[in-house]
């Protein structure tokens, strides 16, 4: 189990790093930055998916203080601490 736990992080580290060097100074919108990231998903639920773990990566960042959420109009955007 423990193996397998170590596996689950080890992707998801992976993850965070790949949506952490999509981030550049001026902010983008999480839709584009999961595009970079994910690339385009056809499927309505992948593109779900990958939306949610964009969202979820970028809050992740922004509480360890590498990222930065910002607002403008019309919604939210992210961008490199």
């Amino acid at each position: 189990a423990s193996l397998r736990a170590d596996e689950i992080l080890r992707h998801h580290a992976a993850r965070i790093a790949r949506v952490a060097a999509a981030l550049r100074p001026a902010p983008a919108a999480a839709d584009d930055l999961c595009l970079e990231v994910f690339g385009d998903r056809r499927k309505v639920f992948a593109r779900w998916l990958a939306m949610s773990q964009t969202l979820a990566y970028l809050e992740h960042l922004v509480h360890l203080g590498r990222a930065r959420e910002v607002a403008l109009e019309g919604g939210l955007a992210y961008c490199c601490a």
